[in-house]
């Protein structure tokens, strides 16, 4: 043992290791924003969801939880199946940078915009529910505007 640790755990003194930052930060990081945003919003909003399932028990809704997994799951694989036929190797991990650049795709960008701001007050009217069911001295409307 000590033969393997002289040989194969010598520090090397020729070069000095960099040090690892504990925090790199990078406009890649927003791209996560997203994610945080939607399990922030689903760690939330389960209980809701919970408390309106009829005849509720933890069973069932775990089998509810496994169920919208496989079709969430689904959908994403056809998505990356698509997404790789109409592209191929050409595929940007930005979806509006993957069109041309021409009046019509301009013309979906803008689409692809007013969809991402129609959907938004759906987990914005979930979260700020669940918020004022933890905290019901706090007005709604106050709600509306701090979220």
């Amino acid at each position: 043992v000590l033969a393997v640790i002289h040989l194969f755990f010598q520090p090397d003194t020729a070069t000095k290791p960099e040090p690892i930052p504990f925090f790199r930060s990078s406009w890649d990081l927003l791209q996560a924003l997203g994610m945080f945003a939607t399990a922030f919003s689903f760690h939330l909003n389960v209980p809701l969801f919970y408390d309106e399932l009829q005849g509720r028990t933890i069973q069932k809704m775990m089998r509810i939880v496994g169920h919208s997994y496989i079709v969430v799951c689904s959908c994403i694989a056809l998505f990356i199946f698509f997404g790789c036929g109409a592209f191929g190797e050409s595929a940007q991990p930005d979806i509006v940078n993957n069109f041309p650049k021409s009046s019509l795709y301009a013309w979906l960008r803008f689409g692809l915009g007013i969809m991402f701001i129609c959907s938004y007050p759906f987990p914005h009217i979930l979260t700020r529910n669940a918020i004022h069911k933890y905290a019901p001295k706090v007005p709604l409307p106050l709600l509306s505007a701090l979220i």
